[in-house]
């Protein structure tokens, strides 16, 4: 049985859009580098419906609402997308991405669950947890395939 493939529709397409002065738009992410006590990551995989990346795999987390803190945007983003409670470790690293219509920088968090049952949101279709150097291996985000190469 061959993998369903997701591709982005005419309307999907449609709903991307500038900042008003024709440049890309300018979005604020959190995103958690989140290990279990076995010390694998948690990635999602992101539902086929959705804009950007659609059945790639994922890092937890997403956009921060106006005047929220990266932590706090972060721990909300978790819970929503998986359920979890997480502790935040430290900060991993950032970088931007660059589209033809959004420009997208990226705060990476490192926290750690002890738990590691997944309630997922409708934004993803499944989970799971892996080891780092085997995450390389699968349709992973480009924004986040660098993570887990060499």
């Amino acid at each position: 049985m061959r993998p369903k493939t997701c591709s982005m529709d005419d309307e999907t397409a449609g709903r991307q859009g500038h900042d008003g002065n024709g440049g890309p738009r300018l979005y604020l992410c959190v995103k958690g580098i989140i290990r279990d006590p076995k010390g694998r990551v948690l990635l999602l995989k992101r539902t086929c419906e959705t804009l950007v990346d659609p059945g790639k795999w994922d890092l937890p987390g997403g956009k921060l609402d106006p005047g929220e803190l990266f932590d706090d945007a972060f721990r909300r983003e978790v819970r929503e997308e998986t359920g979890l409670d997480v502790t935040i470790v430290g900060i991993a690293g950032a970088w931007d991405w660059r589209t033809q219509d959004r420009h997208v920088a990226y705060l990476f968090i490192e926290a750690t669950s002890g738990h590691c049952g997944v309630a997922l949101s409708s934004e993803h279709t499944d989970w799971m947890w892996i080891e780092p150097h085997r995450a390389a291996d699968l349709d992973v985000a480009p924004q986040f395939a660098r993570l887990f190469t060499a």
